[in-house]
């Protein structure tokens, strides 16, 4: 998930879980989502080594009477959730992994697993962005070349056309 500086957090995938919840969260739950709340607050460092249960994050006696924990993660069936930061710049990007109330909650070994992972994960999603912007800026090349009249090709090393425009 990931978001500027005060937005709610964007889920940007669900695996296995209810459209309804990504749907209901980015309607609502994402505005008082108290994970995210806790979260916004680690300065870069610690946000980049952040690695916690939901009951280290918030107590379970403060979220039986939280609008998000009683809420949204029981109707969907998610009381148990391992969260990790994984980039804080230009956007905070955290792994939410969540479990049923029948799976119980995630051990510390789990959380360890983890944050040895931090690292691939963080490269990953480095790599992700990097591939991201070079194929925004390749789509834009092409836009821009399209609005051209003048019919213009673009050759590869072995003169191979890479890339045309539609005039």
């Amino acid at each position: 998930t990931t978001a500027p500086e005060g937005a709610p957090i964007q889920l940007v995938a669900g695996w296995r879980l209810d459209p309804d919840a990504i749907r209901i969260y980015q309607e609502h739950y994402g505005f008082c989502d108290i994970y995210k709340e806790r979260i916004h607050t680690l300065k870069t460092a610690a946000f980049n080594s952040f690695a916690r249960t939901s009951q280290e994050l918030v107590p379970p006696d403060e979220a039986a009477h939280d609008e998000f924990c009683n809420d949204f993660t029981s109707r969907f069936g998610l009381p148990h959730q391992a969260i990790m930061g994984i980039e804080r710049d230009p956007l905070k990007t955290v792994l939410a992994i969540s479990r049923t109330p029948h799976a119980g909650e995630f051990s510390s070994s789990e959380i360890e697993l983890l944050r040895w992972l931090a690292p691939h994960l963080r490269r990953a999603h480095r790599i992700f962005f990097q591939i991201s912007s070079l194929k925004a800026r390749a789509e834009g090349a092409g836009t821009a070349l399209d609005m051209l009249s003048t019919g213009i090709a673009l050759l590869g090393p072995k003169g191979e056309i890479v890339m045309m425009n539609r005039a």
